[in-house]
Protein backbone atom coordinates (compact mmCIF):
# COMPACT_ATOMS: atom_id res chain seq x y z
CA UNK A 1 0.00 0.00 0.00
CA UNK A 2 1.39 3.37 -1.04
CA UNK A 3 0.69 5.96 1.65
CA UNK A 4 1.96 9.52 1.98
CA UNK A 5 1.45 11.41 5.25
CA UNK A 6 3.67 14.46 4.79
CA UNK A 7 1.17 16.70 2.97
CA UNK A 8 1.86 20.43 3.13
CA UNK A 9 -0.22 23.45 2.11
CA UNK A 10 2.06 24.03 -0.88
CA UNK A 11 1.53 20.50 -2.31
CA UNK A 12 -0.54 19.75 -5.39
CA UNK A 13 -3.22 17.04 -5.30
CA UNK A 14 -2.65 15.30 -8.64
CA UNK A 15 -4.52 12.64 -10.61
CA UNK A 16 -1.92 10.10 -9.50
CA UNK A 17 -2.53 11.05 -5.86
CA UNK A 18 -6.31 10.77 -6.27
CA UNK A 19 -6.00 7.31 -7.85
CA UNK A 20 -3.63 6.18 -5.10
CA UNK A 21 -5.84 7.52 -2.29
CA UNK A 22 -9.03 6.10 -3.82
CA UNK A 23 -7.29 2.76 -4.39
CA UNK A 24 -6.07 2.62 -0.78
CA UNK A 25 -9.57 3.39 0.50
CA UNK A 26 -11.10 0.78 -1.82
CA UNK A 27 -8.62 -1.86 -0.65
CA UNK A 28 -9.18 -1.11 3.03
CA UNK A 29 -12.95 -0.70 2.89
CA UNK A 30 -13.74 -3.37 0.31
CA UNK A 31 -15.89 -0.83 -1.54
CA UNK A 32 -15.56 0.45 -5.09
CA UNK A 33 -18.67 2.65 -5.19
CA UNK A 34 -18.70 6.22 -6.42
CA UNK A 35 -15.46 8.18 -6.17
CA UNK A 36 -13.69 5.24 -4.50
CA UNK A 37 -14.01 3.07 -7.62
CA UNK A 38 -13.41 5.88 -10.08
CA UNK A 39 -10.29 6.03 -12.22
CA UNK A 40 -9.22 9.65 -12.16
CA UNK A 41 -7.83 11.23 -15.34
CA UNK A 42 -6.56 14.71 -16.17
CA UNK A 43 -10.04 15.42 -17.57
CA UNK A 44 -11.83 14.34 -14.37
CA UNK A 45 -13.64 16.90 -12.29
CA UNK A 46 -13.59 16.44 -8.51
CA UNK A 47 -17.07 17.27 -7.26
CA UNK A 48 -18.15 17.99 -3.69
CA UNK A 49 -20.03 14.67 -3.76
CA UNK A 50 -16.84 12.82 -4.79
CA UNK A 51 -14.86 14.46 -1.99
CA UNK A 52 -17.64 13.69 0.52
CA UNK A 53 -17.49 10.03 -0.53
CA UNK A 54 -13.72 9.95 -0.05
CA UNK A 55 -13.72 11.70 3.33
CA UNK A 56 -16.79 9.77 4.46
CA UNK A 57 -15.08 6.47 3.67
CA UNK A 58 -12.03 7.55 5.67
CA UNK A 59 -14.29 8.60 8.57
CA UNK A 60 -16.10 5.23 8.55
CA UNK A 61 -12.82 3.31 8.43
CA UNK A 62 -11.46 5.37 11.34
CA UNK A 63 -14.58 4.69 13.42
CA UNK A 64 -14.70 0.98 12.53
CA UNK A 65 -11.03 0.34 13.32
CA UNK A 66 -10.73 2.64 16.35
CA UNK A 67 -8.31 5.08 14.75
CA UNK A 68 -7.86 8.02 17.10
CA UNK A 69 -7.25 10.73 14.52
CA UNK A 70 -9.66 13.64 14.31
CA UNK A 71 -10.82 14.62 10.84
CA UNK A 72 -11.03 18.18 9.58
CA UNK A 73 -13.71 19.88 7.52
CA UNK A 74 -13.93 23.31 5.98
CA UNK A 75 -16.91 25.65 5.94
CA UNK A 76 -16.57 26.46 2.25
CA UNK A 77 -15.95 22.86 1.13
CA UNK A 78 -12.42 23.53 -0.06
CA UNK A 79 -9.80 20.79 0.08
CA UNK A 80 -6.90 21.50 2.42
CA UNK A 81 -3.66 19.64 3.10
CA UNK A 82 -4.80 18.72 6.61
CA UNK A 83 -7.78 16.78 5.19
CA UNK A 84 -5.61 14.86 2.74
CA UNK A 85 -3.09 14.15 5.52
CA UNK A 86 -5.96 12.85 7.70
CA UNK A 87 -7.18 10.48 4.98
CA UNK A 88 -3.66 9.15 4.44
CA UNK A 89 -3.08 8.72 8.19
CA UNK A 90 -6.35 6.79 8.52
CA UNK A 91 -5.25 4.51 5.66
CA UNK A 92 -1.88 3.99 7.32
CA UNK A 93 -3.38 3.11 10.73
CA UNK A 94 -6.14 0.85 9.36
CA UNK A 95 -3.61 -0.96 7.17
CA UNK A 96 -1.34 -1.45 10.18
CA UNK A 97 -4.21 -2.82 12.29
CA UNK A 98 -5.34 -5.14 9.50
CA UNK A 99 -1.81 -6.53 9.13
CA UNK A 100 -1.57 -7.16 12.89
CA UNK A 101 -4.95 -8.91 12.85
CA UNK A 102 -3.95 -11.09 9.88
CA UNK A 103 -0.66 -12.04 11.55
CA UNK A 104 -2.39 -12.88 14.82
CA UNK A 105 -4.87 -15.08 12.95
CA UNK A 106 -2.02 -16.76 11.09
CA UNK A 107 -0.05 -17.59 14.24
CA UNK A 108 -2.84 -18.39 16.69
CA UNK A 109 -2.86 -21.63 18.67
CA UNK A 110 -5.88 -23.20 20.27
CA UNK A 111 -6.01 -25.87 22.96
CA UNK A 112 -9.55 -26.96 23.64
CA UNK A 113 -11.68 -23.91 24.22
CA UNK A 114 -8.94 -21.62 25.59
CA UNK A 115 -6.55 -19.42 23.69
CA UNK A 116 -2.87 -20.22 24.25
CA UNK A 117 -1.31 -18.11 21.54
CA UNK A 118 2.34 -17.32 21.37
CA UNK A 119 1.63 -13.60 21.65
CA UNK A 120 0.65 -10.76 19.37
CA UNK A 121 2.73 -9.82 16.38
CA UNK A 122 3.28 -6.07 16.48
CA UNK A 123 4.89 -3.85 13.88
Amino acid sequence: MDIRTDWQESDLLTVENMNRIAGNLATLSGSTSGAIGKTWTVDSYLTAEDWDTITGTADRLAAMWGVAIIGVSTVDGSIIAEQVRYIEQVCEEVNRKQLIMMNNKKYQRHAGTGYTGSGYHLR
